[in-house]
């Protein structure tokens, strides 16, 4: 694997895993990872039945697990430990954000004028170097090199506009880590069940915000133009080409600077949340052949954030600016809001529905220091990316078991799409397949295929298996693939182990 994104992604989980106590630590992608604790990266976020605990998706699930748990003992719980990564084409990322950096610097007069006001000393901004972006033989007074001076520029704006695009879609990673604390209580209470879940993470991530780039070749050759009607003794005067390009003209020295001032920016952002979920749920009257269960989740979070935008021609390190993502300082905010759910459950058919989040929680990242971007497209899209809200969203679930209930098909649809903290889109589809073997040491074994049908479709095939009766693991990996030193290879994976216990 290319060594820059080894070292990336290495640097980052392990800023992920020590920079929180428990949790789940992410780097943003604008691919919509894959999220989920235990089987459920295997299986899907469904309703699992048994004698192990896991994440309690649906908030009447507690109830069927005490119908369908056959021990005696009074409390079932589970640790859950998550990682992975995500990433885009990085093969020289971070080469090619620093190249971009110098493009859109300031002019240190290498070419002969002096540099405008406001040039590389202002706010130590990169020092660029535009010494070839004009033909060796301009001159300012000869229309004839006009023409090969327009060119030469056009050339040098797309292949920065192209590197721009590419920062934008591809400069990403994501690493995640995470801990998950379900419980269930197996007594009656208030005539159902309760169960209790504690987690922790934080998402945090850097993407490219760009700054159009339109270069009018026609408004380049009007301002060539007028370099034929300024006066010898005329001050340094300064020409729009568009697209950000300036050109500085010394009729004295006949001297030329040129400028290319865009506004494109890497913003960063990091959401660290802390939920604590009680469910509680009950079975309703049974008929011969099914029983409905039902329930509701209350859940309390505090979520702290902390964002940062950099104009790229500001960037002096971009792998360090990568690195340094999570490790802001956050302003926290509580917010609660509930899950409700349903189950219908047969002797080998099961469906259900959740509705998440039934009353929007709203929060907002703090003000973004904007003083060194002008341009109000880059502006306005880095002011509403401080917006988040909890959204409500719903989710149906099915699963078909046969007769010996050695196999179970489970299959689960987010009904529509919602944002993270990240401003990612989500709505999963997921359709696993499990087997239980007779084999006392083998009790189960799962694989499953998941796709996010909005934002970036990513699709994730997953393999796990239960060992033991206690210990889970887990695997998923995009079908996707990124090219990394000639080598295709998966655009993320994620590695999860699960422990049951029982007292």
């Amino acid at each position: 694997m290319d060594t820059t994104a080894t070292t990336f992604s290495g640097r980052l989980l392990r800023r992920g895993v020590l920079g929180m106590g428990f949790g789940l630590v992410v780097l943003r992608s604008q691919a919509a990872p894959l999220e989920a604790m235990g089987p459920s990266l295997t299986l899907g976020k469904n309703t699992l039945i048994g004698d192990r605990v896991n994440a309690l998706h649906n908030p009447a699930s507690g109830a069927l697990m005490r119908a369908t748990y056959t021990g005696q003992r009074g409390v079932l719980g589970a640790v859950k430990l998550s990682t992975g990564a995500a990433y885009g084409e990085i093969d020289d990322l971070f080469a090619l954000i620093d190249d971009l950096a110098m493009r859109i610097g300031r002019d240190d007069g290498r070419n002969g004028a002096e540099p405008p006001a406001g040039g590389d000393s202002a706010g130590g901004q990169a020092s660029a170097d535009y010494s070839n972006w004009l033909p060796p033989d301009f001159d300012i007074n000869n229309p004839e090199t006009h023409q090969a001076a327009i060119e030469r520029l056009s050339a040098q704006v797309s292949a920065g506009a192209a590197l721009i695009d590419f920062v934008g879609t591809e400069g990403y990673g994501r690493v995640n880590a995470g801990l998950g604390l379900p419980l269930l209580i197996n007594h009656d209470i208030w005539g159902g069940t309760m169960a209790l879940r504690l987690s922790g993470y934080v998402q945090g991530g850097a993407i490219g915000i760009t700054d159009p780039v339109n270069f009018d070749e026609q408004q380049a050759t009007t301002a060539l133009e007028a370099l034929r009607e300024l006066s010898p003794s005329a001050p340094a005067t300064t020409f729009d080409l568009s697209a950000g390009l300036m050109l500085t003209v010394g009729p004295t020295t006949q001297a030329v600077t040129v400028d290319w001032d865009n506004d494109s920016a890497l913003l960063s952002k990091s959401a660290r949340t802390y939920e604590l979920a009680a469910s509680y749920s009950r079975a309703l009257s049974a008929s011969d052949s099914s029983q409905w269960f039902i329930g509701v989740t209350p859940r309390l979070l505090q979520i702290g954030m902390s964002n940062a935008a950099t104009r790229i021609g500001d960037v002096t390190d971009a792998e360090q600016l990568f690195n340094d993502i999570v490790s802001g300082e956050r302003q926290y905010r509580f917010g609660a809001t509930a899950d409700i759910g349903a189950l219908w459950v047969s002797e080998q058919l099961r469906a259900g529905v959740i509705v998440k989040n039934l009353y929007p929680s709203e929060f907002e990242y703090p003000e973004l220091d904007l003083a060194t971007i002008a341009r109000e497209q880059v502006v306005n899209q880095l002011t509403r990316s401080r917006q988040y809200s909890l959204d409500t969203q719903g989710r149906i679930e099915g699963s078909w078991s046969s007769t010996s209930s050695q196999w179970q098909i489970d299959t689960a649809l987010d009904t529509n799409a919602t944002a993270d903290a990240m401003g990612d889109l989500h709505q999963w589809w997921s359709l696993s397949l499990q087997y239980r073997p007779n084999i006392s040491w083998l009790p189960a074994i799962r694989a499953g295929h998941h796709r996010n049908l909005k934002g970036m479709p990513l699709n994730y095939g997953a393999l796990g298996a239960t060992l033991f009766n206690a210990v889970e693991l887990d695997i998923g990996f995009t079908l996707d693939t990124v090219t990394m030193q000639n080598n295709d290879l998966p655009r993320g994976f994620n590695i999860n182990v699960g422990f049951n216990y029982a007292i």
